[in-house]
């Protein structure tokens, strides 16, 4: 629970973070488009997490989370799609800078289903603790589990990662898993994400200190990370 709660503490700070310096817009920046099961939502002025239901609006840093079982569907404004699957949390951030569109998705933990439209300007990024995927117009899923392994499979176009190691690109049928060592596994095959997810437990519990001291470490990088990001940012606005 400890390395659960560190990850979500790390993700929620990105998202705050960016939040400084976004334009949070009033108007929907999407909707479900199907829901099944029991998916919620919690908006960013509200501590609440209210139940999701079919064309409910999605707005700026909203924040969606599913249970078991569990599933919503969310149609954005440009005509890409995120599939929340179960015991999953992501927030979602969009502003525009002049004319353009920047989406950020921060996965608290759990499985996302993706298919992006390609962007003629502005950005996509995927920010978990251990990678940030950038995308463009592209058919791909990303999962995350409690030991804070990263697991990426594209299943068209192409995904620029970035971990503390660099950058690199992923194409149509590569599947990487990303791991607190540092270390990158090409995986091949279909995946079971659920399996996948439960492995880490079994990790865990064998050596709970070990991950625990992985992901502080981890969490240093990213606030250095962040304070780059910000900077950038701030520069591209004047």
């Amino acid at each position: 629970m400890k390395i659960k709660t560190l990850i979500i503490t790390v993700t929620i700070f990105f998202l705050l973070a960016i939040q400084l310096y976004a334009q949070n817009e009033e108007s929907p920046i999407g909707k479900v488009g199907f829901s099944k099961g029991n998916c919620f939502i919690k908006h960013v002025d509200n501590n609440n997490y209210i139940k999701l239901d079919i064309d409910d609006p999605i707005f700026s840093l909203d924040t969606v989370k599913t249970e078991e079982d569990s599933r919503v569907d969310i149609e954005l404004s440009d005509g890409s799609t995120i599939s929340v699957v179960d015991n999953s949390e992501i927030t979602i951030d969009q502003s525009a800078l002049k004319k353009e569109k920047f989406t950020n998705l921060g996965v608290l933990y759990g499985t996302l289903h993706l298919f992006v439209r390609k962007l003629s300007n502005g950005s996509f990024n995927i920010n978990t603790l251990l990678v940030t995927a950038g995308i463009r117009g592209t058919s791909f899923t990303i999962s995350t589990r409690d030991d804070g392994a990263v697991l990426i499979d594209v299943k068209e176009g192409i995904v620029e990662v970035e971990d503390t190691n660099g950058k690199s690109s992923l194409n149509k049928g590569d599947i990487e898993m990303y791991t607190l060592s540092g270390e990158k596994k090409r995986l091949k095959g279909k995946i079971d994400y659920k399996k996948w997810r439960l492995e880490a437990i079994k990790k865990i519990k064998q050596n709970p200190d070990r991950y625990l001291n992985k992901m502080l470490e981890k969490e240093r990088r990213i606030i250095e990370r962040l304070k780059n990001a910000h900077s950038k940012l701030e520069e591209y606005r004047k």
